[in-house]
């Protein structure tokens, strides 16, 4: 029974005695498994990433203003105006302004619609557009004043 013992201190302190020298020998005699291995995982990795979606795509176009369509100068300036602020706040990774805060888009749709129902109908152009101004400044104004938001969807 003593004898067991001594034999297994023996190969107790062989196996306690690895050294890093060994462990180097150990990978340098094998070599070719982790060559395999980096191989393999390269493999998938390359795999993975020529089969899943791109989580951010990006595109761009260019609007250019055609006369032969009659498109209005206000509305092209409008919408210049609420999609640069929508592509910044979109580029910064953030909920655009004129969805989360302030009556933003309600004002604004306010004044397009007192334009278009006023514009040498019953003013001038001129003056339907000062009074589309004056009521989206004043509708802002307000909901900045009094903290007015649009209910959320839940």
């Amino acid at each position: 029974m003593k004898e067991n013992n001594v034999h297994n201190e023996e190969e107790t302190l062989k196996i306690r005695k690895f050294t890093f020298q060994d462990f180097v020998q150990l990978v340098l005699s094998n070599w070719y498994w982790f060559a395999l291995s980096i191989l393999i995982c390269w493999l998938c990795a390359a795999f993975y990433i020529r089969r899943t979606s791109p989580v951010y795509q990006r595109s761009a176009s260019v609007l250019v203003k055609d006369s032969r369509k009659g498109s209005s100068s206000e509305m092209t300036a409008f919408s210049d105006l609420v999609g640069g602020g929508m592509l910044r706040d979109t580029m910064a990774g953030e909920v655009p302004k004129i969805f989360r805060k302030r009556i933003y888009a309600l004002a604004a749709l306010a004044g397009a619609m007192v334009y278009y129902y006023t514009a040498d109908r019953v003013i001038s152009s001129v003056g339907a557009l000062w009074a589309a101004a004056f009521l989206v400044v004043v509708i802002r104004v307000l909901a900045a004043h009094f903290e007015w938001d649009l209910p959320r969807v839940k």
